[in-house]
């Protein structure tokens, strides 16, 4: 966050400008803030300046299986990145201790490679690496273990076998000991073997078919007899058995603003016609840059990109030409980007059951127990919604405890009371517990550093911007005709009203905060003291040394709370103990209050702060019930409300339309179809209108079959 350098400089007549500064070492990334004027008015333009000094470039050595063994051949990875996060083409050599050449490397794509040596026990090496701009730097392989085991794994092209090795040191051999061979895929086991060397082979070769695995990473786990992981190889298995899609249009060549029927045909390996699901985009050439070599696509992605770890440059160049070349290079890339971690528990945890159960309908379930946890058979419980259509159902709990109410009609925002009703000796013992909805955990997913479109721009990117910017100016003459007088914002501001309230922090004064219905809405099942922690800040228990004895109270930031509760001060009803510290069982006594009522009960908070000399806080809560600070929770109820549905939604598309201005006619995207699904003979029809200037398009259409069979297919249209 600090100012570099910060100087007037003038354009030359080419409207270039050059200037230079220090650049500390530790420093990665900059920001250029040009301020100017070129009789328009102000000009502001900020540029990131991502720095790749070859100095700070890097490079990680990852061996085969995990490590590196004194005396067993091994095959090691590597990868080298510049400071911007993509590879650089790099050479070198292995030197040990002494400096004897003992092995030599060159990267084959984006800075990936790998060679092959024999480590030698207590020994050190030392990789010597040439940059791409002449610089030297050394980076030292990792520590040679004296004992230990290596897993190879390849998979040649064209052949119908893996060929797996497992090599071992002496003192492992003689141990007599045997291991687990594990290959698994998307999850799955699909094969496993016993590993135990005999006759004092330090040396077990194998081989695995090709067709045990489906199409995508394969994973090869070494374990030793008490389940730990040895060593670990991942390979790609491709069997060619993508779907095969077929895009037919009825004319050859299009006029301006004509339509175009499309026909789409989907087909397996087998030519039998397939049924799924796909996406359609069509995109103006001229605006959006169209690399049909190595983009990234669905099937670069469900069986490559998403078993990896870090950023992978070109993922569609492993897919889109396959050569000996790609294969062996791909192979590079799984052997350094590979080390994915991956529970194995799971896969021998035959009695696990899945997180998330299938929703095969709308309902709404739950169980009742008793305080210890015990299930309550045999209970009677009642579903009343709250929101039309007004529905009522009743059911009792199973054998252990849990009852379903299914065949629900589903609505926008629904609500619903379910309630326990039983005789008068089990009713306080009950405990409702509702199952509410928890979504799954997401993934963060890798975002490039993106660079604004005016920098290093190309011509399709220029051409994009241009038309946009002309766009938006003819929009503002349409908008701002000639000798109009534009008003400045006005902003009007308002606050929340909540119904009911008895807020009193004085005359004429405002919260400082409110919270209202829709707030506690979001706020679901939290308790009082919790939506008070999330929602105001500086809010909680703190010490309070104004008190005799010191004690801890709410306070917010430095202000002791007052909380109030339909207008009824919550100390009101309280007894101090006979003896002790006074200060801490008040804190307890609100503490249980807050703890007790949750966001459901709450109508709204309000929140004002005094400040000054003897500052405090008012929080007002207001209750549904309206009985202050006498509010009991209803016992053996639940409000529930699940998820809103969402109904999909069909839009006027005209067939024939008035002819537009050529020069509003700037769309980037001229058809955006993410739900083609094709029938039980793999067929599906749909159409779409160009644009009203001449233009070059590009169509993509990717999905996948009911199988997890992926597909795609680019094709240009004039």
């Amino acid at each position: 966050g600090k100012t570099r350098i910060r100087e007037k400089m003038q354009t030359d007549m080419e409207g270039k400008l050059r200037f230079n500064f220090d650049v500390p070492l530790r420093s990665r990334r900059f920001t250029l803030i040009a301020e100017g004027r070129d009789g328009n008015g102000g000009r502001r333009v900020v540029v990131p300046l991502n720095l790749n000094r070859e100095v700070n470039a890097d490079m990680q050595l990852m061996p085969e299986g995990g490590s590196l063994v004194a005396g067993l051949l091994s095959k090691t990875g590597f990868k080298a990145v510049g400071e911007d996060g993509k590879g650089i083409d790099v050479n070198g050599t292995i030197l040990d201790s002494k400096g004897k050449q003992v092995a030599a490397f060159q990267s084959t794509h984006k800075g990936i490679g790998s060679f092959v040596f024999t480590p030698v026990s207590n020994e050190t090496y030392t990789a010597k690496v040439s940059l791409p701009k002449g610089a030297i730097k050394s980076y030292g392989l990792p520590a040679i273990k004296p004992s230990g085991m290596v897993l190879t794994v390849n998979s040649i092209p064209g052949r119908d076998s893996i060929i797996l090795s497992v090599q071992a040191t002496a003192d492992i051999i003689n141990t007599n000991s045997s291991y687990s061979l594990i290959g698994q895929s998307g999850g799955k086991v699909c094969f496993a073997s016993t590993v135990k060397f005999k006759d004092g082979s330090p040396v077990i070769n194998g081989r695995v078919a090709k067709s045990k695995f489906p199409s995508g990473v394969a994973r090869f786990t070494l374990f030793n007899n008490t389940g730990e992981p040895i060593a670990e190889r991942i390979i790609f298995i491709d069997h060619h058995d993508r779907l095969h899609i077929k895009l037919t249009t009825d004319k050859p060549k299009y006029d301006l603003n004509d339509s175009v029927n499309l026909d789409i045909s989907v087909t397996d390996n087998d030519s039998k016609p397939v049924q799924g699901s796909f996406s359609l985009a069509v995109t103006d050439d001229s605006q959006v840059k169209t690399d049909s070599i190595n983009v990234p696509d669905i099937s670069s992605y469900m069986l490559l990109q998403s078993e990896l770890k870090g950023n992978i440059e070109e993922p569609g160049y492993y897919f889109n030409d396959p050569t000996p070349e790609t294969d062996l290079r791909l192979d590079n890339l799984l052997l350094t980007q590979g080390w994915v971690a991956y529970d194995w528990t799971r896969v021998f945890d035959k009695t696990s059951q899945p997180k998330y159960k299938a929703e095969r309908g709308f309902e709404v379930s739950g169980s009742v127990t008793k305080a210890s946890g015990k299930p309550i058979p045999g209970l009677k419980i009642s579903l009343l919604s709250t929101k039309k259509p007004v529905l009522f159902m009743d059911t009792v709990s199973n054998s252990l405890g849990r009852f379903t109410f299914t065949n629900l009609q589903p609505t926008d925002t629904p609500a619903f009371l379910v309630q326990m009703k039983d005789n008068k000796t089990r009713m306080f013992e009950a405990r409702l517990n509702v199952d509410d909805f928890t979504p799954a955990a997401t993934a963060g997913m890798y975002v490039p550093n993106l660079i604004p479109w005016y920098v290093n721009s190309d011509t399709t990117v220029l051409n994009f911007n241009r038309q946009n910017i002309a766009l938006q100016r003819e929009a503002e003459k349409m908008r701002f005709p000639a000798g109009s007088n534009v008003l400045n914002e006005v902003v009007i501001k308002a606050r929340k009203i909540i119904k009911g309230s008895k807020f009193f922090a004085g005359v004429g004064t405002e919260p400082d905060l409110v919270l209202d219905e829709k707030d506690m809405l979001k706020a679901g099942k939290l308790t009082l003291e919790d939506v008070l922690l999330k929602n105001v800040k500086g809010f909680g228990a703190k010490m309070f040394p104004c008190s005799k004895p010191v004690g801890i109270n709410y306070m917010v930031y430095c202000c002791p709370a007052v909380i109030y509760i339909d207008g009824m001060y919550i100390g009101s009803i309280y007894t101090p103990p006979p003896s002790g510290n006074s200060v801490a069982d008040f804190y307890g006594f609100q503490q249980s209050y807050l703890q007790n009522i949750t966001a459901e009960d709450v109508r709204g908070i309000e929140v004002f702060t005094r400040q000054g000399i003897g500052c405090y806080t008012i929080i007002e809560v207001t209750t549904w019930s309206k009985q202050g600070v006498y509010i009991k929770r209803m016992h053996g109820r639940y409000l529930y409300r699940p998820m809103p549905v969402t109904w999909s939604k069909q839009f006027y598309k005209p067939k024939y339309t008035a002819k537009p201005d050529p020069l509003f006619d700037l769309r980037s995207t001229v058809q955006w179809q993410p739900d083609v699904v094709t029938d039980e003979q793999g067929k599906a029809r749909l159409w779409f209108k160009l644009k009203s200037k001449k233009a070059a398009y590009t169509l993509v259409l990717q999905g996948t079959d009911l199988d997890g069979h992926t597909g795609g297919i680019r094709k240009k249209l004039s």
